[in-house]
């Protein structure tokens, strides 16, 4: 799997879930047809309704932006709406604010060149108050936002600490998953990162194991940790598709950790020619030294 093909694979995984939240929204939540998206002067009522006392007026508008199309998320109108709903104290608004970003995120990124990805990515303000989510007791609302980082966001030292702190106790297998999703996403490679998803080959989700192991199958130069981790996760795993999985991943690291070995032992070899001709230099300059006396 190339990393062209791992990113869709991550995207068709995003999408499904994205399509799964969105059902549940028409025929759960819902309380408008999905055709009937916010107008103008809604969006305005909207801003209202979110600060009402009432927290079912607050929940209704919250729905509303759960279903707005990406292609009519007009940033200037949108974002300051879901920031103040990302910060309200009923659980389910945070909920549907949370999944607003994600599939907003989502419809940006699938845009080639949109421009409003770029001014998602520029909010710092929206960004710091997903990160603070991160935490949040709903298992809806992390994996909403998790997700939301993982497609509307750059990969920043912040966002990675705030996951690999989360990963260890997060309850929710999908938002396991889609933390392993960001490490990958973003390429991280740091000795942190790689402790991570050793540790998720190891998970007790299938899917999360075999996210890691499509994520370290990518991970160039792998080191001997990750190809010992993988070993011993094939060895004991007792599904066929996670094991395939972390198969195509030794078997594709298994080449540049070889290459990696001898790239390592030239080096080496280097040295040690180095070190022998510093050491005839040194022999010359003792011999002239003595024959000085």
């Amino acid at each position: 799997m190339t990393i062209r093909m791992f990113g869709r694979y991550l995207m068709f995984c995003m999408f499904i879930a994205l399509l799964v939240a969105t059902v549940h929204l028409f025929f759960v939540d819902a309380v408008r047809p999905a055709s009937a998206q916010p107008s103008a002067d809604e969006f305005v009522e909207l801003k209202t309704a979110l600060k009402d006392g009432n927290v079912e007026q607050r929940r209704v508008a919250a729905r509303q932006l759960a279903v707005v199309k990406p292609e009519r998320a007009d940033p200037k109108i949108l974002f300051p709406l879901l920031k103040t709903a990302l910060e309200d104290s009923d659980d389910k608004v945070r909920e549907l604010a949370a999944a607003a970003v994600a599939r907003v995120a989502w419809g940006y990124s699938m845009q080639v060149g949109d421009p409003r990805l770029a001014q998602l990515r520029a909010d710092k303000v929206l960004e710091a108050k997903l990160i603070t989510l991160v935490a949040d007791p709903s298992d809806e609302i992390r994996k909403s936002v998790v997700q939301s980082l993982v497609l509307g966001f750059d990969a920043s030292p912040v966002i990675e600490k705030t996951m690999l702190d989360q990963f260890p106790k997060e309850p929710d297998a999908a938002t396991r998953g889609y933390i392993v999703d960001y490490l990958g996403h973003h390429r991280y490679t740091d000795k942190e990162a790689e402790k991570l998803i050793i540790q998720a080959l190891g998970d007790r989700a299938p899917h999360v194991r075999q996210r890691a192991a499509l994520y370290l199958k990518e991970m160039k130069p792998p080191t001997l940790a990750v190809q010992e981790a993988l070993l011993d996760a094939y060895q004991v795993e007792g599904s066929a598709a996670v094991r395939q999985s972390m198969l195509h991943a030794m078997v594709a690291n298994r080449a540049t950790v070889e290459e990696w070995r001898d790239n390592y032992i030239a080096h080496l070899e280097r040295t040690l020619a180095e070190l022998k001709e510093a050491s005839k230099e040194l022999e010359q300059a003792i011999k002239t030294i003595r024959t000085s006396q």
